[in-house]
């Protein structure tokens, strides 16, 4: 078992692959499985897969304030000081790729470079993040059985077992504890003096997409993507042109 502790929560984490280290962030539910996908399409690098607090194998508190940004980048930074890492790449998608912005703005110094996937600036502030927080909250109160009879009655299908089982298997107290956290992370500001190189990449049908989009345009250190005709859950399943360009923008931070 791969275990350390952060914050006296223990947090579970893989390692897959050699090379130059490369921090990969799960997006919510979600758990360090998602990024299984990632391993033979990065050749050369050297994976560090943790599940998220509140996921997977890791600890999961249900006390809203153990969810704060500062807290989840120093999970990370735990873990490569765990593992003696002095400096790596991250890749995080959606919430994932939220902390992967939190860490280029707070650790610039421990990454070559950073990737974030299917986030905008805003994304998880109260007021913009509220339309979709809410009703999650509201239906997860009940349990993940309840969610998932939510979930069909609105997008009016039957899961499959297996997509009833994801969610089943999901701490709703968590989950709660999680999407009840309000904070307004201004990473327009926090951001404008990062040295950390930073590529963004979200799908053209994404509703973070133009935030982000703009957000790049600010940073002087900042390169956006859009994936077309993708949306926020699509996006997630890489082109091979973003492959390719990740790959690109991976090495190109080495040699700078």
């Amino acid at each position: 078992m791969h275990i350390m502790t952060a914050d006296n929560i223990e947090i579970y984490f893989e390692v897959v692959g050699q090379g130059i280290p490369l921090v990969m962030l799960h997006g919510f539910m979600n758990t360090l499985a998602e990024n299984d996908k990632w391993a033979p399409l990065l050749p050369g690098y050297q994976l560090i897969l943790p599940d998220a607090r509140g996921h997977g194998r890791s600890g999961k508190p249900r006390d809203p304030s153990a969810y704060t940004l500062a807290k989840r980048t120093s999970d990370v930074i735990a873990l490569l000081d765990h593992l003696g890492i002095q400096k790596a790449h991250c890749m995080g998608y959606s919430m994932g790729g939220w902390v992967s912005l939190g860490l280029a703005a707070t650790y610039p110094e421990r990454f070559y470079a950073m990737i974030a996937g299917g986030i905008g600036p805003d994304a998880l502030n109260p007021e913009p993040s509220r339309m979709w927080r809410e009703p999650m909250v509201a239906a997860m109160k009940g349990g993940m059985e309840n969610y998932c009879r939510e979930v069909e009655a609105a997008e009016k299908r039957t899961m499959s077992a297996e997509e009833r089982a994801f969610y089943l298997a999901q701490d709703h107290k968590a989950l709660v504890a999680m999407l009840s956290l309000e904070e307004e992370i201004d990473f327009r500001h926090t951001l404008a003096n990062s040295s950390a190189d930073l590529l963004m990449y979200v799908g053209e049908l994404d509703m973070h997409h133009d935030s982000a989009k703009e957000l790049c345009a600010r940073l002087p250190h900042a390169h956006f993507l859009s994936i077309p005709g993708r949306d926020h859950g699509s996006a997630a399943e890489p082109p091979d042109f973003l492959v390719t360009e990740i790959l690109r923008f991976l090495t190109a931070t080495m040699q700078e």
